[in-house]
Parts: structure tokens; sequence; C-alpha cells
């Protein structure tokens, strides 16, 4: 396979990289990510792009971790590119009940998106590849997923893109040896304990010798057709949610009538996508949860009560479905804490990170989610601290000719009593400048004479 003219093809196919961008690429010193790095090198002119280098030292392995950023740095260097380096100690971070794996992927793409927006990038370039897609595929089918997870790993989503998602594990580690490439192994990835590395070593070999030697290229089309199956589906959920949904506040209601007469296919879709709508980003929400609410909203009492995940409530009434969050289930309310500027201050008192960016043009605040606000930065004095709310608190919002009672615009929101804790404010020292997830403050507006531009937007915190 001539592996430069597959990355371009896959580049060119989901429209990856525009000319004129700024393409961060992360890399491990593994040898897809230092593939990678070499390709977009050699392919940068042709694309009109300019690249930067990332490498994220998880300090998992003493003296192979240094080295490995060690080799990155070198590559960067003899090809004349930018390096960013970040180092955190992901080890000491992992508390009981979560994973070094969950700890040091949250850490790595904040990493990743903090550099990303310090560089200027547009896009974050990633080395998954063919076999990486094909092993995450069979993962979700042996958890029982449906074609959400059989989509497996996106080519695209969000600033990040994966121009080796179409190329062979097999044709890299040729690539790199008729190149004289260096690279790294890293030596976890061959430890049996990961379920991922059983699927690799074990499972995928297994199929390939006993049932189908083209197995990873099966895999691989599964994923395409439940891709473009999915998009189509959730475009018809989106359309069914906005017919059928109601807000009062920051409660959604999903008429019940209206939910029963759709498809099944689109019900509980509608079902995800009003968790996702309430929470403010994308999540999980697992075949068993969506089943009990739909069989709450099927056979449930009125007053029925199903729980989900982020401490969401559905409550059944007589003619709606209520998703919320309940009194008792609040959590304490945010200490007063710096946002980075830029970067991710995560909240996980709320689940949620509020993200920080500078761009260039950014869109109308009109044509923006209630989770994300463009402000003018110079406004607001360049110190910013995300807090809960106090007694006495003043807010100017959009529309109205002056400051009045935070508690006044509650409850003018319709915000209930027991959620106005959950809300976090962003604050200068003296001003509130966002409500999150509700409204902007009038004084820190985009004007005509805005010169820097602010980007908040509420964010999953992984």
């Amino acid at each position: 396979m001539n592996v430069h003219a597959e990355v371009r093809r896959t580049i060119g196919k989901y429209r990856m990289i525009a000319p004129g961008q700024t393409v961060l690429v992360a890399a491990s010193g593994g040898p897809d990510s230092m593939a990678l790095l070499y390709m977009l090198h050699s392919l940068q002119s042709e694309l009109g792009c300019r690249l930067a280098v990332a490498h994220f030292n998880h300090l998992t392995r003493g003296a192979a971790s240094d080295a490995d950023q060690e080799l990155v740095e070198d590559m960067a260097g003899n090809l004349g590119i930018a390096c960013y380096v970040g180092r955190y100690d992901v080890p000491g971070a992992v508390r009981p009940g979560s994973s070094l794996q969950v700890v040091a992927r949250e850490m790595r793409y904040r990493f990743f998106r903090e550099t990303a927006s310090r560089a200027g990038a547009a896009r974050v370039a990633l080395g998954h590849q063919a076999d990486d897609q094909a092993e995450t595929v069979l993962q979700n089918m042996l958890r029982g997923s449906g074609t959400t997870g059989l989509r497996g790993i996106p080519p695209c989503r969000d600033i990040f893109v994966r121009p080796l998602i179409e190329v062979r594990r097999a044709d890299i580690m040729s690539f790199l040896k008729t190149s004289g490439l260096p690279y790294r192994d890293d030596a976890s990835n061959f430890k049996t304990v990961y379920t991922r590395n059983r699927v690799r070593l074990e499972l995928i070999p297994f199929l390939e010798s006993g049932y189908n030697p083209r197995v990873v290229e099966t895999l691989n089309r599964l994923a395409a057709i439940c891709r473009e199956d999915e998009e189509f589906l959730e475009n018809q959920a989106q359309a069914a949610f906005g017919r059928i949904s109601s807000r009062t506040g920051p409660r959604l209601l999903l008429d019940l009538g209206a939910l029963a007469e759709l498809p099944g296919a689109l019900s509980g879709r509608v079902v995800r996508t009003t968790w996702e709508e309430l929470r403010g980003r994308p999540g999980d929400l697992s075949y068993v949860q969506v089943r009990a609410v739909m069989s709450l909203a099927t056979r449930g009492q009125t007053g029925g009560v199903v729980q989900l995940p982020g401490g969401v409530r559905v409550t059944r009434t007589y003619t709606h479905l209520s998703f919320g969050w309940p009194p008792d289930g609040i959590p304490e309310g945010i200490n007063i804490r710096r946002l980075d500027l830029p970067g991710r201050t995560p909240l996980p008192e709320l689940d949620l990170a509020i993200a920080v960016a500078f761009p260039p043009s950014p869109p109308s605040w009109r044509e923006l989610p209630p989770t994300e606000a463009v402000l003018d930065y110079d406004r607001t004095g360049g110190e910013l601290f995300v807090r809960r709310r106090v007694n006495g608190d003043l807010f100017w919002p959009m529309g109205l000719p002056g400051r009045i009672k935070l508690k006044k615009f509650f409850i003018d929101r319709k915000v209930p009593r027991e959620e106005r804790d959950r809300v976090p404010l962003v604050c200068t020292p003296d001003d509130i400048v966002w409500v999150a997830g509700i409204a902007p403050g009038y004084p820190y507006r985009v004007t005509e004479n805005t010169r820097r531009f602010l980007h908040l937007r509420l964010e999953d915190p992984v």
C-alpha cells in the first residue's frame, strides 16, 4: 500500500484539513503517531497547512516516558516544527473509583485542547488507525452496544481528526521500516491484563486464522455503515426532539403522547438527546437506562421516577416526562476558583468543565447554544473566576436596561430554587460575566469595536 496516497485520500474524503489551518500533531513516540507526524510533514505543502507537535508525558513509566518525550522533541526539531510538551503525574491523580487509563485520557485530551488554543491550531491530528478501529468495534460489540457503539472511532469529531484511520497497522510498520524512521514501543501495549490488548493480541488473530482473514477490513466496513445509519437517525431524532419537547426553566419536558407515536428507532434516541440537551454536552446512556425511561413513559405510574447519570431525574407526570435535578441530588455549590485562560477548568461537583478560547473570528452570540458564549475579552479586565451564587448578586442580562438581582433573573427564567446553586457563574472580581448555560452579561457583549474575543463553553469534564 502507498501509505502517503491513502492518508492523502482519507484527509480529502473527510475534509479533515483546510488550506491555511494549523494542525497540532499529537505524538506519543509510538509507531502510529511518529508515522503520522512524518507523513503530514511530507504533505504539508500540498495541503497548504502549518504543523505543530504536542507530546504529553504521563510520567507512568519512569525513564521510558522521558525517552518517549526526547524522541518526539528530537523529531520535531529535525523537521523544524514547534513542539509543545506537557508533563503530568497521572498516577498521582488517580482516585478511588477511577482508573489510570481514564485519568490519563482526560489529562491528555485536556492538554491537547489547551495546546491547540495556545498554538492557534484548528485541528488536532491523532494516530488512530484501522486496526484500532476494528478493536474498538469488537470491544463495543462484546459490551452489547447498539449501532452507536458500532460506529467505532469517528474519523473527525470536534477539532480532532484521524488521518490514519483507514490505514492498517502492518502497512504503517512497513512504512516506518522502509523509511528508517525511529519510534518507541510502549511495553504496556503487550500486557493482556487490559481488555483492548487481549482483543488485539488474542481475539483478532483467532478470528483471522479461524473465520475471516480480512476481519479487520470487515469491522471497519461495519463501522462506516453504522456511522452513516447513525447520522441519518440522529438527524431524525433531533427533528423529533424539536417537535415534542418544551422547556420550563432548566427542566426539559417530553410529550408522552407524541413520544409514544415515534418509531422505536427514534424514541430511545430522543430520550438520549433530551438527557444530553439538559446536561449541555454529549454523553453515553446505556441500553438499560434508555429502556428504563421508555418503560416509565409507556407503563409507569404518574409520579414514577428513573435516575440517570449526572444526577438527572426523569419524572412521569400525567402528560409529560420531566427531565431535571432533584433537590436532594444537588451537589454542593462551587467554591470560587480562577479560570484557565485559555484552557479548561473542571467543575467535578457538577460533572462539568468550562473551556475558554480566544477565537480570531467567532460566530455571533445569537447563533450559539446556551452552553456557549462569545464576549469582549478586554471588557472583562482579563481576570475571570467561576463560583456559585451568593446573596445580593446582581446581573445585567441582555435585553434589560440595567442590573437586576440574580434571584429575580432566576425567577424570570423559571429556574427552580433548588437548582440555582447548580448554575456556574463566570465572574470578574466584581461582576457576573456569564450565567453559564443560560445567558451572557450585557456589559461584556461583542460590539463592532471588539478586538479580542472570549469564547466560553460548558463541556464534559473528560
